[in-house]
C-alpha cells in the first residue's frame, strides 16, 4: 500500500491511501463539524458564556487545546484506517476508526462527481473528490485528500465505464461523440454581483446564524448598558420616521451585501464547460470546486428568476438530477447551478441541457377556480386568527385593519394565480410557479415516473382537477386544470413514457388536445 503521491492509477493497482497532508483536512472538517452541530445549543442555551466567565481564560484555553489533540489524535488514526483502489469500473473504499467498513461502488450508479478544494490545501494541490448515487442526501463516496492528478484519473476511469454501460442499453445526445470541450458560458464580475444582489442567501445565512442571535442580543445589551440606541437614531436623523427609514435601509444594505458575499466566494470564475455527453462547471473563490453533469442523469431545468432577479433582468438556471432536492438557492455542491444570466444567454443554454426546449413559449392559466380555492383556504384561516385576536383586544377599529388585510391577501392570491402557467409541445412540459418571482420548470414528458389525476368534492363539483407528474428528482404538481385538459395531459404524459418516443415519433397516434381538436 503506498500513499496518494500523484503517481498515476492503473486498473490492476493495490490499496492506495490518502496523502498524509490530508490529516489537516480532515481534523479542519471535523472542526467545522462540531461547531456546526454543537456550539449554536450551547450559545442559544447560554451554556458557554457562563461556563466561559467561571472557569477562567486559562482553562478554557487548556481544554481547547486537549480537545485539539484529541482531534489530531483521531484524524491520523482515520487517515491510517483509511485506503481505497479502483477495480475495474468499481471503486471500493475502506475506512473506519473502531469498526472498519468497507464500500463498493459501481460505475453504472454514479450519478453526481465532484471536486472541492478549499483554500487551505490549495499549496498540496490536494481536493476531496465525491461521488453521489439517485436518491443519496449525502456523498455515497469520499476521498477526503487526494491529489488532483489521481481525482482527475478517478473521474476519467469512473465516467468512461459508466457511458460505456450506457450505451449498451439507452443513447446519450448527439453531444456524446465530442472529443473536446468547449466553454459554453463565462460569468462576469457584474453579473456575479447582479446574481447576488438577486438571489436569497442572506436568508439562508440568518437561518444558519438564527440560534446566536439571542446571544449577540445580550452582548450588545451588555456593552451598550443604560444606552437607548433608538434614541441616538432618533436624535441624530431628527425624527421617528427617519430613524425607522435609516434602520430599513441599512437593514437591506447588510442583507444584499451578505448575498453579494455568498454569491463571489462560491461562483467566482465560473465557468462552464460541455464535452463528451456532459458539462462541467468550475468555481469558488476560497474553496474551489468542480462539478459534473451528464447528460444521461438529467432530469430538468428550471429557470428561476427572484422578484429583484425580475426587475433587473437577471435569472439563474438549476439543473435537476435524480433524487437532488430542489434547492434553487442552496450555495453549496450538489446544485447543478448557472447564476448571472440575462434572457439571451439563458434560452442559449436551456437549448444546450434540453434540445429545442423554449423557455419563451405561451403557456396557458389554470382555472380561475384555484385563485378561489387559495383565497377560501387562507381566508378562513386569517378570519379565524383575527378573530381570536379582535375578541381578546375588543377593539371595533380592528375592523378595518381586517379588510385591508383581506383585500392584500386577495392581491397577493390574484398574483400567484396569474403567475401559474402550463402547457406541452412535442417533447416537453412546462410549469411555471411563484409569485412576484417566476420559477419555470421544462422537462421531456418521458422522464416521469407517474401520472395522478386527482380531485376533491370542491373540484368534482366545479369539473376541475389537479395532476401530479413524478419525476426522479421531485413531484410537480398543475393544480385545478380543467378536467378535459387534465386527463388529456396524463394521458399524453403516460403515452410518451411507455413508448419511449421523441420529437421524431408519429404525431398522428398521440392523444389529441381537447382545446385544439389535435395534435399538441
Amino acid at each position: 500500500m503506498s500513499d496518494d503521491s500523484g503517481i498515476p492509477l492503473s486498473r490492476s493497482s493495490g490499496w492506495r491511501r490518502l496523502s498524509p497532508w490530508s490529516v489537516v483536512f480532515i481534523l479542519a472538517a471535523g472542526i467545522v463539524r462540531f461547531v456546526r452541530e454543537n456550539i449554536p445549543l450551547l450559545l442559544g442555551a447560554g451554556v458557554g458564556a457562563a461556563a466561559f466567565e467561571r472557569i477562567g481564560v486559562m482553562e478554557v484555553a487548556l481544554a481547547g487545546g486537549l480537545l485539539l489533540a484529541v482531534g489530531t489524535t483521531i484524524s491520523i488514526i482515520y487517515y491510517r484506517r483509511f485506503r481505497f483502489r479502483l477495480e475495474g469500473d468499481m471503486l471500493r473504499v475502506q475506512k473506519g476508526l473502531i469498526e472498519r467498513k468497507e464500500l463498493k461502488l459501481q460505475a453504472g450508479r454514479i450519478q453526481h462527481i465532484s471536486f472541492q478544494q478549499p483554500v487551505y490545501m490549495r499549496p498540496f494541490r490536494l481536493v476531496r473528490f465525491s461521488v453521489d448515487t439517485p436518491g443519496s442526501t449525502a456523498a455515497e463516496v469520499e476521498l477526503p485528500g487526494i491529489r488532483w492528478e489521481t481525482a482527475e484519473f478517478l473521474r476519467t476511469q469512473l465516467q468512461s465505464s459508466r457511458e460505456s454501460d450506457g450505451r449498451k442499453g439507452e443513447t446519450e445526445t448527439d453531444s456524446a461523440g465530442e472529443s473536446e470541450a468547449s466553454v459554453l458560458f463565462r460569468v462576469t464580475p457584474w453579473n456575479l454581483t447582479l446574481h447576488g444582489v438577486a438571489s436569497n442567501y442572506a436568508y439562508v445565512m440568518a437561518a444558519a446564524l438564527s440560534p446566536f442571535i439571542h446571544r449577540i442580543e445580550q452582548s450588545l445589551a451588555e456593552r451598550i448598558g443604560e444606552v437607548d440606541l433608538w434614541e441616538r437614531i432618533v436624535t441624530a436623523t431628527g425624527s421617528a420616521l427617519a430613524a425607522g427609514v435609516v434602520l430599513v435601509f441599512g437593514l437591506v444594505v447588510l442583507m444584499v451585501t451578505i448575498s453579494v458575499v455568498v454569491s463571489w466566494l462560491r461562483f467566482h470564475g465560473f465557468v462552464l464547460t460541455r464535452g463528451n455527453g456532459r458539462f462541467t462547471q468550475r468555481s469558488g473563490l476560497l474553496n474551489r470546486q468542480e462539478q459534473v453533469l451528464s447528460l444521461s442523469k438529467l432530469q430538468a431545468v428550471e429557470s428561476i428568476q427572484t422578484a429583484v432577479g425580475r426587475m433587473i433582468r437577471r435569472r439563474h438556471l438549476v439543473c435537476r438530477q435524480i433524487g437532488v432536492a430542489a434547492m434553487e438557492n442552496d450555495a453549496g455542491a450538489r446544485t447543478f447551478l448557472v447564476p448571472g444570466l440575462t434572457r439571451d444567454p439563458a434560452r442559449r443554454l436551456s437549448g444546450e441541457f434540453l434540445p429545442d426546449v423554449n423557455p419563451d413559449v405561451s403557456l396557458r392559466r389554470v382555472h380561475p377556480f384555484y385563485r378561489r380555492f387559495l383565497m377560501l383556504r387562507f381566508g378562513l384561516l386569517f378570519t379565524a386568527v383575527f378573530g381570536t385576536f379582535a375578541a381578546a383586544i375588543g377593539e371595533a377599529i380592528l375592523l378595518a385593519g381586517f379588510l385591508g388585510v383581506l383585500l392584500i391577501l386577495w392581491l397577493l392570491v390574484y398574483q400567484h394565480w396569474r403567475t401559474v402557467g402550463w402547457t406541452v409541445d412535442r417533447r416537453y412540459a412546462y410549469f411555471r410557479s411563484g409569485l412576484f418571482g417566476h420559477r419555470l420548470m421544462m422537462f421531456p414528458s418521458r422522464n416521469a415516473q407517474r401520472a395522478e389525476l386527482s380531485q376533491s368534492w370542491f373540484q368534482r363539483r366545479r369539473g376541475v382537477a389537479t395532476v401530479r407528474l413524478s419525476l426522479p428528482s421531485g413531484t410537480v404538481t398543475f393544480p385545478f386544470l380543467p378536467e378535459a385538459e387534465a386527463r388529456f395531459l396524463a394521458n399524453l404524459t403516460m403515452y410518451r413514457v411507455e413508448s419511449g418516443r421523441d420529437e421524431r415519433g408519429k404525431e398522428a397516434s398521440e392523444p389529441t388536445s381537447p382545446e385544439r381538436g389535435g395534435q399538441v
